[in-house]
């Protein structure tokens, strides 16, 4: 029950940040398992990082809608966004360009568009 409590709670602060049904890009885990308002984009963060990585899927899409700021706001590690690697990276800078207003939530962080 608290549970459940607490996830709508997310959702409910993921709106007042974000506006109503908002775009969100999930660059956490694929086993998100909140109540989110919106739509959901990447439901596989991890699959997808191998793919880039390997070369075997381009970025550059969701690069350009960083860029674009075409995403209400994203859901990140911690450690993405304080990883040095990520920061140099084209991912990294992408996000911290245009996704600022950094929020902290108990499993993840919420970056909110510029």
């Amino acid at each position: 029950r608290q549970n459940m409590a607490s996830a709508l709670a997310v959702a409910g602060e993921f709106e007042r940040l974000s506006g109503p049904h908002p775009r969100l890009l999930n660059l956490y885990y694929a086993g998100l398992s909140y109540p989110l308002p919106g739509e959901l984009y990447i439901s596989d963060p991890f699959l997808y990082s191998l793919l880039w990585n390997a070369g075997k899927l381009d970025p550059a899409p969701v690069l350009a809608d960083l860029a674009a700021r075409a995403y209400d706001g994203v859901i990140v590690s911690a450690d993405l966004v304080d990883s040095p690697e990520t920061r140099s990276g084209s991912l990294g800078r992408a996000l911290l360009e245009n996704y600022g207003d950094r929020r902290h939530f108990p499993e993840f962080d919420y970056l909110v568009r510029k």
